[in-house]
């Protein structure tokens, strides 16, 4: 049978279908999702985190490395039981600037949607797919400035909040 410990290596090394896999069996032999999540795909993403801090992977590998996270996250969130966790009634908004920061945004909004909070995800500033459903990507990042930014974003919240 598979471990975590297999599980943290495969996504250490940026095997997302096997890591999928894996992580399909390791929830079907009834291991705690919450371990899983934490001791298998956040540990090997730190993993990959810390070679690119001694300059042993670059930020290719910080992409694969998400990438296969994100193979696995919708699985244990699925292996969560429904209502279980406490249940917040307060709205959360989660947003980046630079889209090379979605892939720590994306673990905020599955540990934040594990905890019961209802998250809202309004995408990043790159003008990019925002998940917003508009064709508004005249803003470039240069052009930019805080404050557009700001307004931009809280228009996307009141959008998804209101939808």
């Amino acid at each position: 049978m598979p471990t975590i410990e297999d599980l943290k290596q495969l996504v250490s090394e940026t095997k997302p279908e096997e890591a999928a896999e894996m992580t399909r069996e390791l929830l079907a032999a009834g291991l705690d999702p919450m371990q899983v999540l934490e001791a298998g795909v956040m540990d090997g993403l730190s993993e990959v985190g810390d070679r690119f801090a001694a300059k042993k992977a670059i930020v290719l590998d910080l992409v694969k490395a998400g990438v296969t996270a994100k193979a696995c996250v919708p699985l244990i969130q699925e292996a969560f039981p429904e209502g279980q966790g406490v249940k917040h009634d307060k709205k959360i908004v989660l947003g980046t600037m630079l889209s090379q920061h979605n892939i720590g945004k994306n673990l905020v909004s599955t540990m934040l949607s594990i905890d019961g909070f209802d998250v809202i995800d309004i995408g990043d500033g790159s003008g990019g797919d925002d998940d917003d459903g508009s064709d508004d990507d005249s803003d470039s990042d240069e052009d930019m400035t805080v404050a557009a930014a700001a307004r931009k974003a809280l228009a996307r919240a009141k959008a998804k909040a209101a939808s």
